[in-house]
């Protein structure tokens, strides 16, 4: 499928493949393994996991991206309002970069505002995305 997007005022032309994305299968390849929720999951309505090999290819990144993976989403919490989605990966909270589920739950933590500012890749694609707090 072919797609027109706005980039930077310029015209580009994307080629996209649909298909459905398994989240069951992004977490890990130990089935019986639980997702490795944090407190700033409870924060921002959505279950956290570190990048492993299974997310990395399933998602296309590259070896160098480090962050954390949402697994899942509450429909009605703060990080489905604000647009994030299940997939998008969490590179950095505030000025921090992320790693692990405990360094977003810590990162948001320290904030002293209501609102974070979240640096996130999606589909190759690297944009920031706020999020109230309070």
């Amino acid at each position: 499928m072919k797609v027109d997007v706005l980039r930077q005022g310029k015209n580009e032309t994307l080629s996209l493949k649909l298909g459905r994305f398994d989240a069951d299968k992004l977490a890990s390849n130990d089935t019986d393994a639980k997702p490795q929720a944090s407190a700033a999951s409870d924060k921002l309505g959505a279950t956290l996991e570190a990048i492993t090999p299974t997310a990395r290819e399933q998602l296309g990144l590259d070896t160098d991206v480090e962050g954390v993976v949402i697994t899942s989403l509450d429909g009605t919490g703060r990080a489905a309002d604000a647009g994030l989605a299940v997939g998008d990966v969490i590179l950095q909270v505030g000025d921090t970069s992320v790693r692990s589920p405990h360094d977003v739950d810590k990162a948001i933590s320290s904030t002293k505002s209501d609102a974070v500012l979240l640096q996130i890749e999606r589909h190759g694609a690297k944009i920031f995305v706020g999020i109230k707090l309070a």
